[in-house]
């Protein structure tokens, strides 16, 4: 409800050729700007492939009570929800490839679902991961991606259409009170503020069912109010994306983010942080000219490695080329930035990489800064 941006901070951390880091801090308040003492930090990891990651950490008293996802729908004003939303709007995809398409009205298709989901499925999530498609038009064109391997619910709130005189009127929730709208709180008919600023269609959300924490801390600190205090620390995080992908791929992409493969190494070392899934990156040490990286996909279940992420430490100088299965990468099959390697590959089994460094040993900071990657096809 911070419409004023009271609370609300942006800032790019980070732009680079392989990665783009984001960071929206903010406190939670009501319509009158009372805030509690709380504080959130969202930091936001984009890769060329159109995926990343949204990390979550959360700075509460014992006991609060959050939500912490819904799917929202942004139309323009004067757009009526019937005429630009897509009817088959969320398709719902199990990990071991099962899918279940969601349309608007809220319907499962090939069964009648009565607003709610068939028991089935709801047993199904708790153990088996799901990956969410959500449309967001009528035309064709990229879909929001979101994944979290540890929740086990599916979204429990489910919004229905509005009626007007006995006439279904929207497929789904809709408010003209956020983004753009001020002086009016959630309102349960569509009217005439329609036409005078931009809307959002509440398609699903999951409430209070909070999916288990990366990591969860304890530590007596001090809220945003100044207040001494015990504070609990917890952090979530998330895969999330715009792609157009065919669902095989996307399958991919959210295996190799909860399944990250084993590794043999010559010629560096994993950091003491191997994998951090809030940014998908492997962090290795590099210890001699030449990296040898064999790359092993989880086999049990069958998972792909698709477009790895390392973070690279200890380079003596420039990246001279990167070299896969005997083949040297060309420009557009990979991002360096100095520091990140981002692979445009998928490895369905193992293959190795072959990062060669040049050693640059008299290099002062700043030439070495101005140092590319070079990449020869």
């Amino acid at each position: 409800m911070d419409k004023e941006l009271r609370y609300g901070r942006v800032e790019v951390v980070e732009s680079t050729a392989a990665r783009v880091h984001v960071r929206w801090t903010y406190q939670s308040c009501d319509f009158t700007y009372k805030v509690w003492g709380d504080a959130a930090a969202e930091d936001f990891y984009f890769y060329p492939d159109g995926f990343g990651t949204r990390v979550l950490n959360l700075k509460t008293p014992p006991g609060s009570d959050y939500e912490l996802s819904e799917f929202i729908i942004l139309t323009p004003a004067a757009a009526y929800p019937f005429a630009v939303l897509p009817d088959h709007i969320v398709d719902v995809l199990y990990v071991d490839g099962e899918k279940r398409e969601i349309s608007a009205p809220f319907a499962v298709k090939g069964q009648t679902a009565g607003m709610r989901w068939p028991d089935d499925m709801i047993e199904k999530a708790r153990h088996v991961p799901v990956v969410y498609r959500v449309r967001l038009q009528k035309e064709n064109g990229p879909t929001a991606i979101y994944f979290n391997p540890l929740d086990t619910h599916l979204p429990p709130a489910i919004f229905g259409p509005f009626y007007d005189r006995g006439y279904m009127v929207t497929p789904v929730y809709w408010g003209s009170h956020w983004p753009l709208g001020r002086g009016k709180t959630t309102g349960y008919a569509i009217d005439n503020r329609i036409y005078v600023s931009p809307a959002h269609n509440s398609v699903m959300s999951w409430a209070r069912n909070r999916p288990t924490p990366l990591s969860v801390t304890t530590e007596q600190g001090i809220d945003t109010l100044g207040r001494s205090k015990t504070l609990v620390v917890q952090k979530w995080v998330w895969l999330i994306g715009m792609s157009d992908a065919p669902d095989e791929r996307l399958l991919g992409w959210a295996g190799s983010f909860s399944r990250p493969p084993s590794l043999e190494l010559k010629g560096a070392r994993l950091d003491f942080d191997s994998y951090v899934p809030e940014r998908r990156a492997i962090r290795l040490k590099i210890e001699d000219s030449t990296a040898d990286i064999l790359i092993k996909p989880v086999q049990v279940p069958p998972t792909k490695c698709v477009n790895p992420v390392f973070e690279l430490s200890g380079i003596r100088g420039a990246l001279l080329d990167v070299t896969v299965a005997g083949r040297i990468l060309e420009p557009g099959e990979y991002a360096w930035d100095g520091r990140t390697l981002w692979l445009n590959l998928t490895a369905k089994g193992a293959w190795p990489n072959l990062l060669e460094f040049c050693s640059i040993l008299a290099a002062k900071p700043s030439e070495f800064a101005c140092q590319t990657a070079r990449f020869s096809g």
